[in-house]
């Protein structure tokens, strides 16, 4: 047999009292003087036999009213049979979690989740009046939840809970829960209740969940009928690319997770907080559809974005939060031997607001703006050759005539770039020129004008690592 609370044992001591009075009668006697001596001795005789059978009697009264009143408020129990030695070591905790995220928001028959669990709580709570070691748990995981008080002060609490922003994961709760229980009693067994509506999106997938031996969890569900609930899946642009003061085209992928078919349910875009579109849908019970949206932005940059729509009874889902970024200037280099008549590289960047297009003959060209360009376009180039040279062979060869081990040993890159005019007949006759170390020499009737470029870049950190 176990106690609850072995402290009210020492109450026992109470019962010396009692005895003690039996065994020394304080009661003074008085001497009455009669005169039939005989008659008084046989009254004597017979009231002291009854007199110390009646003592007895509430001795045994006044002592087993102190050994069950103490036992009473000490609550002893028998422990189960497969307690192991550390069940027996203390009193454990009983903690509450309340989940209060915003999926408890929904409601059935007018009565929020939220409401419901607190009432089911509230009804536990009834289990544990005299129990000390009470606690209550919430998504806020605030300061409040480590207190280890009494069911009284747990349902004031109770009273001015409400919804959180913050979603915690199941193995989130049960790690706060066995820490704030450890606080308390290390060795204890503790008991956990969790009161939710187990949304697996957010919280977590149950079975994935560790239990210590010693702990007890129970699973207490609050659940309603099936909700109609309508959410966005994903938003997407019609271009990677947005540009300023032109029309983009957005799409939003919306879900029905309902059992009952969405008509014409409309949908708004807002960007920096004005409304810049609107479309409505029609969406069949579990499937999707998707709004398409047309909007402008004035500026370059980021721009808030939103959609929103009206769906109840759940509406913390309702609006989805996204960032556009128009995107800046794209700076073109056009480098050219001789530009094309019909300029078809200047017609596809140099008619678009998305680009800064500049073009220079590559005899004629300020390299201080590669390091601007984000891209560079090079027109009349004919044949193109990258080589690599390692500590280990001089000689410069192609990417796949290097063995996997020798990469790391790579110190630099040769580029070879062999440039022809656009139009034939620039020359009297055909031109040999030199590529990759041999003379090469055009067909007969090619009269283009070459021209060969040969740059050899060193990797400094290869050639100062690697000995």
């Amino acid at each position: 047999m176990q106690f609850l609370f072995p402290s009210f044992l020492w109450g026992l001591l109470a019962i010396s009292v009692p005895i003690i009075i039996h065994l020394f009668n304080f009661r003074r006697t008085k001497k009455v003087f009669f005169t039939n001596v005989a008659f008084l001795k046989a009254v004597e005789t017979e009231t002291s036999s009854f007199r110390r059978i009646k003592q007895w009697l509430i001795l045994a009264a006044r002592v087993l009213f102190l050994l069950f009143l103490a036992l009473a408020f000490a609550q002893p129990f028998l422990p189960a049979k497969n307690a192991g030695p550390n069940r027996l070591s203390g009193l454990g905790v009983s903690s509450l979690y309340l989940d209060n995220s915003l999926s408890m928001q929904n409601t059935t028959e007018n009565k929020r989740y939220l409401d419901l669990a607190v009432t089911k709580i509230d009804e536990l709570l009834t289990l544990f009046s005299q129990s000390p070691n009470v606690q209550l748990v919430t998504n806020d995981f605030s300061g409040e939840d480590q207190a280890v008080t009494n069911t009284t002060k747990v349902k004031d609490r109770l009273t001015s809970i409400g919804l959180s922003p913050n979603p915690r994961t199941f193995e989130n709760v049960y790690k706060r829960q066995r820490s704030l229980a450890q606080k308390h009693n290390a060795s204890a067994s503790n008991q956990f209740f969790w009161f939710s509506d187990f949304q697996k999106s957010t919280a977590g997938d149950l079975k994935q969940l560790k239990i210590d031996s010693l702990d007890k969890l129970f699973l207490v569900p609050v659940q309603g009928k099936t909700s109609q609930n309508v959410y966005v899946d994903s938003v997407w642009l019609a271009s990677p690319f947005i540009r300023e003061m032109q029309n983009n085209v957005l799409y939003v992928k919306v879900f029905n997770s309902g059992d009952n078919d969405v008509e014409k349910l409309p949908v708004k875009l807002f960007i920096d907080n004005a409304q810049a579109s609107t479309a409505s849908v029609d969406i069949a019970p579990n499937s999707s559809a998707t709004a398409t949206f047309n909007f402008t932005v004035k500026d370059k940059g980021f721009h808030k974005g939103k959609v929103s729509f009206d769906d109840q009874p759940i509406t913390f889902d309702n609006d989805y939060y996204f960032v556009l970024d128009a995107s800046p200037l794209i700076q073109v280099l056009h480098l050219h031997q001789q530009r094309s008549a019909a300029d078809y590289i200047g017609k596809v960047f140099d008619n678009d607001s998305l680009f800064a297009y500049h073009s220079y003959s590559a005899s004629n060209v300020d390299v201080g703006q590669f390091k601007n360009a984000n891209l560079i376009v090079l027109e009349g180039v004919e044949q193109m050759r990258i080589t690599y040279a390692t500590f280990d062979n001089s000689n410069y060869r192609l990417a796949g005539d290097l063995l996997a081990t020798e990469w790391p040993r790579v110190h630099s890159v040769r580029l070879e770039l062999v440039v022809r005019s656009m139009e034939n007949n620039i020359v009297e006759a055909k031109q040999p020129y030199m590529f990759a170390g041999a003379e090469v020499t055009p067909a007969d009737g090619d009269r283009y004008l070459r021209q060969v470029f040969t740059s050899t870049i060193g990797i400094r950190s290869r050639a100062t690592n690697i000995q």
